[in-house]
């Protein structure tokens, strides 16, 4: 109706306004002092293995509803960056850090079934480094398209 297309112009002027639209630079936080960190509510830890993707969804922060460059989105995770969290976030624990419960291995992206192989080196690292001293879980957030292509590895892996 006329009356939802107002609204929903009005919705979008004050997004618009207020640089929603606007491309951005993450921050980045410097001199933080890990040590300090109390790692007792530590639930969920979340590796961006990559920011490109199958789809081109106009919703999504990537898509044409965005102004942003191309070039703003095509680093991947090294595995060496992943496992440098891994590796301290296990010293924390071994060092008597309290995790209340199990930790959730999360990954996102782009779409992060296109970082297959590095989703694999990842989860099994975790398994070898973590599992032993706390349980795990592990988590996507994915458009689907892939999952056919790689559900032994994820029904395996839960």
């Amino acid at each position: 109706s006329d009356n939802e297309i107002e609204t929903a112009l009005k919705k979008y002027d004050l997004l618009s306004k207020n640089n929603y639209f606007k491309s951005h630079t993450p921050y980045i936080v410097k001199n933080f002092k890990f040590r300090e960190f109390d790692f007792s509510d530590l639930k969920t830890v979340t590796f961006e293995v990559t920011q490109r993707c199958n789809l081109r969804c106009k919703y999504c922060i990537n898509g044409e509803m965005y102004n942003h460059d191309e070039n703003d989105y095509t680093d991947d995770l090294s595995f060496e960056k992943a496992k440098a969290v891994i590796d301290f976030l296990a010293d924390k624990i071994q060092e008597g850090s309290s995790v209340k419960s199990k930790i959730t291995f999360g990954f996102y992206g782009g779409e992060p079934l296109l970082q297959f192989e590095l989703i694999k080196e990842i989860v099994e690292y975790i398994k070898m480094k973590v599992s032993p001293i706390t349980p795990v879980d592990f988590t996507m957030t994915t458009n689907g398209l892939l999952l056919k292509k790689y559900l032994n590895f994820l029904v395996g892996n839960n």
